[in-house]
């Protein structure tokens, strides 16, 4: 694949759509209490991702299975509330409107988040900004031809999905680039497709917060408010640096053969070896 795009293009032609999914075989269980199964009815879709987090701080538990079972296509229809019906359809487009997890904020962080009052500091709902991130891409960088609100313009499409704007050059070297990406003005970053040192929980927190930071402010009246804009869950890189060629990503720490220091391995034997036990009687 090789589009003609070449610069800093806002040709939205310029911009391709990814996701993954992962697949289970079907499984039927004949009868009350039965072992057997019939694993000949091909793979179920179980698992669904474009965009990080979408699922985990976007969505509310009542969507979270029928969104991991849908493709990127069957977005618009479930918003229009003819995939799943009119209550599926309406739920889906408050989770995006109004997320869940923004309404969460003022219990975790009492006294630091306010969403209503003269003190207030997120966001106002409903929340068109999550709804350009998250379905349809930033105008200008990551929103496709095809891209748009469908309740407002007729014909368009909403799609959960991870774009990248090929046109768009790499902006710095592996693992070099801006950790907070688009929010720092780095336009080689998330959401604008996603590279290794992106740091996508607190891009995502600081979204749906309403914290975007001052470049995406300016450059398109998203929300920046404060403490929304200084989220953090404190990890800041990974443990290990990026390899300097393909595939990039460090070995994984081995699960298996590593030694964590747990009072079932190590640490409790150095206890056990240095106590002193009484002498029997």
């Amino acid at each position: 694949m090789a589009p003609t795009c070449s610069g800093v293009s806002t040709d939205a032609k310029c911009v391709i759509g990814v996701w993954a999914t992962s697949e289970r075989p079907k499984l039927t269980v004949r009868g009350f209490g039965s072992v057997s199964a019939d694993l000949s009815q091909g793979y179920v879709q179980v698992a669904r991702l474009g965009n990080p987090l979408v699922n985990e701080a976007v969505l509310p538990l009542a969507l979270k299975d029928a969104f991991n079972g849908l493709e990127p296509k069957g977005d618009t229809p479930l918003a229009a509330g003819t995939l799943a019906g009119p209550a599926a359809g309406a739920l889906f487009v408050k989770s995006v409107f109004t997320p869940e997890l923004q309404g969460l904020l003022p219990v975790l962080y009492p006294g630091v988040f306010t969403q209503t009052g003269a003190t207030a500091n997120l966001p106002p709902t409903p929340r068109s900004d999550l709804f350009t991130i998250f379905l349809t891409g930033i105008p200008s960088i990551t929103m496709q031809t095809n891209s748009g609100n469908p309740f407002t313009t007729p014909g368009k499409v909403a799609s959960e999905i991870l774009r990248l704007n090929v046109a768009i050059a790499p902006t710095a070297g592996v693992c070099q680039g801006k950790i907070m990406g688009a929010l720092d003005g780095d336009l080689g970053g998330f959401p604008n497709g996603r590279r290794l040192e992106d740091d996508v929980t607190d891009i995502a927190f600081r979204a749906v917060a309403g914290g975007y930071g001052t470049f995406l402010n300016t450059a398109l009246s998203f929300p920046n408010l404060s403490p929304g804009n200084l989220l953090t869950d404190g990890v800041q890189k990974n443990d290990k640096a990026c390899l300097s060629k393909f595939p990039y990503v460090p070995s994984p720490h081995s699960g298996y053969d590593d030694v964590h220091p747990y009072p079932s391995s190590s640490w409790l034997l150095w206890v056990m070896k240095n106590a002193e036990f009484p002498k029997a009687q």
